[in-house]
């Protein structure tokens, strides 16, 4: 069975910035960010991912409800800052 994958695209570009795909270590019940996403990273602004296409700072945010965490763009997006 091929798994389910959902994709969350770069507010800045539009392009792919990272995908869930369904947890077989938890029974295919709970989503989890695939191994090819750019990392979660953390400065004195909060919690960021770097676009691989375009270089820019993504804001993120933990989402946690009903004893989900996830992952989600931040709702405030700052698309001139073009990270190294």
């Amino acid at each position: 069975m091929e798994p389910t994958i959902r994709v969350v695209t770069c507010p800045c570009c539009s392009k792919i910035l990272f995908a869930y795909e369904r947890d077989a270590a938890k029974g295919g019940g709970a989503w989890a960010i695939t191994k090819d996403s750019p990392a979660i990273q953390n400065d004195r602004e909060g919690h960021f991912m770097k676009c691989k296409s375009c270089s820019k700072r993504v804001a993120v945010e933990k989402a946690a409800g009903s004893g989900i965490e996830r992952w989600t763009l931040s709702a405030v997006q700052k698309c001139d800052r073009v990270l190294p």
